[in-house]
């Protein structure tokens, strides 16, 4: 059996042969689940980056507009 694959760019397709169509269907769709879940985390780590910046800035102004107690 032959079987057609998606190139590593996505432009083009390759044959690979010993392998069904639809082996190669599931692994590309793995391939694309994998990647959206890198991306969802990745976003999720950014958010929480920004989060703690945010609260970063907060805390610093906070301590620069307290008042001078001796």
């Amino acid at each position: 059996m032959t079987a057609w694959m998606k190139s590593e760019n996505g432009r083009g397709r390759y044959l690979i042969e010993g392998r069904s169509e639809e082996s190669v269907v599931a692994e590309e769709e793995e391939e694309e689940e994998e990647e959206e879940s890198i991306d969802k985390k990745a976003e999720e780590f950014i958010a929480r980056f920004y989060e703690q910046l945010h609260l970063q800035q907060q805390r610093s102004f906070l301590l620069q507009n307290q008042p001078l107690t001796p």
